[in-house]
């Protein structure tokens, strides 16, 4: 790969499975793989009274930059390597700072990653029973995905979760051939450990831990969640944005 197509953004909201998919990415070797890069910039630039700037107990210094910033030490990466990077769109597009525009995301090749919201909304309240709808995210994802769809010509690639679950191989070889790089099937197995992209103890992302891949039903969502005060309406609120994400999912590419 070479120039833009160096750097394969990976677009999600929080809980669809973007963690596992950064996982996976890393297992291929051919890749540097950087995770939420502009989560700093997010919370505890803009948000700091919000739950999740509240549980990040160290600070690094490096990452309270401003958004230029944050990008240029993602090209810095990629001048070293190829980068994949995978982030929430709602940290660069927000009623607090709406970075994302065509000149940011022409950086990048992008592609989105989408989760039925009826799961993914009881696994956020799970870990963050105080958040605020704009935190849900897929608002912000449709903004960027027609911002990429209207400079290209095209609609990006979208996966479904659910399919990802259903069909591992064939749903990642799709999105192999769409950015131009090899699929490399061992790479969607692992040995059950915690990532050198997280820490021990992180309870975000505990339930990957034991994985080996790509697995559906992982994670226990309590069914009190699905009473919680804010879920009935976070998920009607959105449905729209997920189902106009939704149409556009890519499906999975036979094994030649």
């Amino acid at each position: 790969m070479s120039g833009r197509n160096d750097i394969l953004a990976l677009w999600c909201h929080p809980r669809s499975l973007s963690t596992a998919f950064a996982r996976m990415m890393s297992g291929r070797g051919d890749v540097t793989v950087l995770h939420e890069r502009f989560l700093y910039l997010y919370y505890v630039v803009q948000h700091p009274e919000l739950i999740i700037a509240r549980q990040l107990e160290r600070i690094e210094p490096e990452m309270l930059a401003s958004c230029d910033e944050i990008v240029r030490g993602i090209e810095g990466e990629a001048a070293r390597a190829p980068v994949f990077f995978k982030d929430m769109a709602v940290h660069v597009w927000n009623p607090m700072g709406y970075h994302a525009d065509e000149e940011f995301l022409a950086g990048f090749t992008n592609a989105f990653l989408i989760r039925d919201p009826q799961i993914a909304v009881a696994s956020h309240l799970k870990q963050n029973p105080d958040m605020i709808f704009e935190e849900v995210g897929y608002d912000a994802q449709l903004a960027l995905f027609e911002t990429v769809e209207r400079m290209t010509g095209a609609p990006p690639v979208v996966i479904d979760a659910a399919d990802l679950e259903d069909d591992p191989a064939g749903i990642v070889r799709t999105y192999c051939g769409a950015m131009g790089i090899p699929f490399i099937e061992e790479a969607l197995h692992w040995e059950p450990s915690v990532p050198g992209m997280l820490t021990e103890g992180d309870p975000w992302h505990e339930d990957l831990f034991g994985t080996s891949g790509f697995e559906r039903s992982v994670e226990t969502i309590d069914d009190g969640l699905y009473r919680h005060r804010n879920y009935a309406e976070f998920v009607e609120r959105s449905l729209p944005f997920y189902e106009a994400l939704r149409a556009h999912a890519v499906g999975p590419t036979p094994a030649p």
